[in-house]
């Protein structure tokens, strides 16, 4: 779990189930991931845990707090124009939700109004792109039982809709 800390960072914790808590990470933008975590994280089948900064870097943490990097977003959609991070872009917004784990261990994120898949040793893989203006943001998407991204998304100069990206 992330928890907002004090002014040097976020921190992730451990909580037991009797009630112990734990620190286990700082995060601080001197870190090896650069910035603060924009959202919550996800457990991934190799038991490490996965999360997105709010500077759209992908970041692997282990139970004992130690973080790597796994992707840098903004190098990855450096050459689509249309991909590029809210960083890049100006905006102050962080990143569309959490990470999704497919069942094959892949994650899924969203960065602006691209949907990306990217693997655990750091190679990113642009799906799509959510329909709709170049404001669109479409939230984390969620992973159907027919192995498809199903998700929504906000365009401020359309209604909202729904969106299927096609894993298969």
């Amino acid at each position: 779990m992330i928890s907002k800390g004090n002014v040097r960072g976020k921190t992730a914790f451990r909580l037991t189930p009797s009630g112990q808590y734990t620190t286990i990470a700082q995060f601080v933008p001197t870190s090896a991931v650069r910035d603060l975590p924009a959202n919550q994280l996800a457990l991934g089948p190799d038991s490490f845990f996965y999360g997105v900064t709010e500077k759209s870097t992908i970041y692997r943490m282990t139970t004992s707090g130690k973080i790597s990097l796994v992707a840098d977003l903004t190098k990855a959609f450096a050459s689509q124009p249309n991909c590029q991070t809210f960083q890049q872009k100006g905006y102050s917004r962080q990143p569309g939700g959490p990470l999704a784990i497919g069942g094959d261990g892949t994650l899924y994120g969203v960065s602006g109004p691209c949907i990306y898949s990217a693997t655990t040793t750091g190679t990113v893989t642009l799906l799509g792109r959510a329909p709709g203006s170049a404001q669109t943001s479409p939230l984390m998407p969620t992973i159907g039982p027919d192995g498809n991204l199903y998700g929504t998304a906000d365009d401020p100069y359309a209604s909202p809709y729904v969106y299927e990206v096609v894993l298969k």
